[in-house]
């Protein structure tokens, strides 16, 4: 199962590296993608430069681009991805987002398999209709 997660941040000093690494360990880092709103710390510059190196996607966007439209910003990126590779699932995720799943006796689990089991079978509607074209 391939599984793609798109984010947008702008100077995430906590969260930034951990959900890199958690997602990247988690579904690949080639399967990141990283919109950059205008990041000026040069710890976030230099992790987001790292990881693009591991394989994460990183969009820059001018800082003078509207928050607002975030969701304009991520669900293009989230049309790019689709068409760039064959992904079962797409999620739109803040750096402060970590997927996990629950396992049978309710406890948090973050184990590829649980998540992705916990993906399998379900029916989803259509959101095309929904997407930015």
């Amino acid at each position: 199962m391939r599984v793609a997660c798109v984010m947008m941040q702008r100077n995430e000093t906590h969260c930034l590296r951990p959900w890199l690494v958690y997602h990247g360990n988690l579904f690949g880092y080639a399967n990141l993608f990283v919109i950059d709103h205008g990041s000026d710390r040069p710890d976030v510059m230099a992790t987001l430069i790292d990881y693009a190196r591991r394989g994460v996607k990183v969009e820059r966007l001018l800082p003078e681009a509207d928050f607002r439209d975030k969701a304009e910003f991520v669900s293009a990126a989230l049309l790019r991805a689709d068409a760039t590779a064959d992904y079962d699932f797409l999620l739109p995720l803040d750096c402060d987002e970590f997927v996990t799943m629950r396992d049978e006796s309710g406890a948090p689990c973050c184990m590829f398999m649980s998540i992705t089991s916990g993906f399998s079978g379900v029916v989803w509607p259509s959101l095309a209709k929904y997407c930015l074209r």
